[in-house]
Order: structure tokens, then sequence, then C-alpha cells
């Protein structure tokens, strides 16, 4: 058990940087090789029915279109959420609006980083980054563990990261958008009211040929927290609809099969399910 400043890290073997990085993670080997092969296989199953998605992740990392890839989903898998951003989508002249900043910036946590542990990948590598009382330490399975100024992030080009994030604060962010883009106050209006004013909006993005809007993403996320608190059985302050989560995933099966501007097949399955979500909206908000 590799061992450098007080933390754990696993050397490098053959192209598995993404089950070392995992195991960085976690602090300890939880992950075999062959649990990690069966959970690849478990991935590729699953997106390409959820995306018809004909590749494999075995040989090289991919990313769905749901910004997943395979530590996102392990992750998920046992409860863990986590926040997905691309390449290149960190280097930026202002980096104001940004969780890149709010992470690092004076070398704190904000409280949306769940942990002490987020992961760092560019095209070919990806490891991991610990704190480690006050200071970040490097967790690379190719340089070892290493002190870390991780306010150089901010000047890095093509790297991403994978930031597990507090999954009541990633819903009701997200949920927010989703009522915010909406524009209307639905705290006087009736549910048909409502579901007019969600169909009136999907109608008027298919006009524009903007397929969802500024909806998509947030939905995406919002229904796939619900679908991580359904995996991890157990009664969540969410209150998951196992139906609305089974619906959805029928949607986005149907929607990926070169359905994205198939207004009659969004019309069928978002009114209900944005609905929903609103409705919590209108609880929480």
């Amino acid at each position: 058990m590799p061992i450098q400043n007080n933390i754990y890290y696993q050397t490098q073997s053959g192209g598995l940087c993404r089950l070392h990085s995992l195991n960085g993670y976690f602090g300890c080997e939880k992950i075999s090789l062959h649990q990690f092969n069966i959970i690849q296989k478990k991935y590729d199953d699953e997106y390409k029915i959820k995306f018809n998605f004909e590749l494999t992740c075995k040989n090289f990392d991919i990313v769905a279109s749901d910004q997943k890839n395979i530590i996102n989903y392990f992750l998920k898998n046992i409860g863990i959420y986590t926040r997905y951003y691309s390449i290149n989508q960190l280097y930026t002249k202002s980096l104001n609006k940004t969780f890149a900043e709010q992470i690092i910036i004076k070398n704190k946590l904000i409280n949306n980083l769940y942990g002490d542990y987020f992961f760092i990948y560019n095209e070919s590598h990806i490891w991991g980054c610990r704190r480690q009382i006050s200071k970040w330490f490097k967790v690379d399975s190719i340089e070892g563990v290493s002190h870390y100024n991780i306010n150089s992030l901010l000047t890095e080009k093509n790297i991403g990261l994978i930031v597990p994030v507090d999954i009541k604060h990633e819903f009701y962010r997200n949920l927010k958008l989703i009522y915010d883009e909406l524009c209307f106050s639905v705290k006087n209006m009736d549910t048909l009211t409502v579901q007019t004013t969600i169909k009136n909006y999907l109608i008027q993005k298919h006009k524009e040929k903007k397929i969802l809007g500024e909806l998509e993403i947030p939905l995406s996320i919002c229904m796939d927290i619900f679908e991580t608190n359904l995996l991890k059985k157990t009664n969540s302050i969410f209150s998951p609809i196992k139906t609305q989560v089974l619906q959805y995933n029928k949607f986005l099966s149907k929607f990926t099969k070169g359905n994205y501007n198939n207004i009659t097949l969004i019309l069928e399955f978002l009114p209900n399910i944005l609905l929903e979500l609103i409705k919590i909206a209108k609880s929480y908000l």
C-alpha cells in the first residue's frame, strides 16, 4: 500500500489511471481490477440503452451526453454526486462566476464541495487532489503524492474537473435554474396553467431550433439526482418518484435516437416531468 505524505495512492499500471484515481479518492484499494471491469461493462450496457451509445469505455475515456464518465458513474452508484467541468471550460479571462474560482481562491473549499478530494484530468490522464489539514496534495499514480498549489489551476489549459458536491445543494441549484428559466410566477397558478406554460415554452424553443433551450442540462441533473437517491435505496429528502425517473429514462432512450427535434416526443414526456419538479420548487424555493 504506497503512502507518501501520509496519503494513500496507487502506482500506475497500464492505462488504469481512472481506477487508481478512484482508489485515491477512497484512500484504499476499494476497487479491484476485476470489479472495475464489471463497472465498465455495466456502464456500457446502461448507456447503450439510455443514450444509444455504441462505444465502450474500456479502452479510453468517454463522456456521454449527460456529462458523465466512468468516474462520475461509479460514484453515483454509491450515492456520491459530482459536478463535471469539461476541458477548457475553466480557462477563461473571468472566473468570477465559475465554481473553479470558488474552490480555489485562498485555498479554501466552499460548502458545495463534498469532502476533501476532487479529480483533475486532461486528454490522456486523470489524477486527484486531496486536502490534508490545511494543505493540498496532488495524488498522482504516475508522479506520486506531492504538495500542490491549486491556484495554478487558474492558468492551466486543457484540463477538466470532476468535483464531488453536496447533492442537496446541487439539486436545488438546478431546480432554481429550471424555475427561473420558465419565467413565470407559479405560486399562484393552478396545475393546468403551469402545464400549459411549460408546453408553450417547449414549443417556442422548438420553433427557435433550440431543442429544450436552457432547461436541458438542469433537467438532466435533477432527474439524475433523483435516480442517484433511488440507487441508494433509502428514504430521500427529495422524495424522488420512481415512475418519473423511469419515464425520463424512456424519453432519453427515444430522444437520443435522432429525435432531438421531435416536438411530439418532447411534449409526450417532458411537461409532466417538469410539472413535478415545479411542484417541488413551489414548496422549497
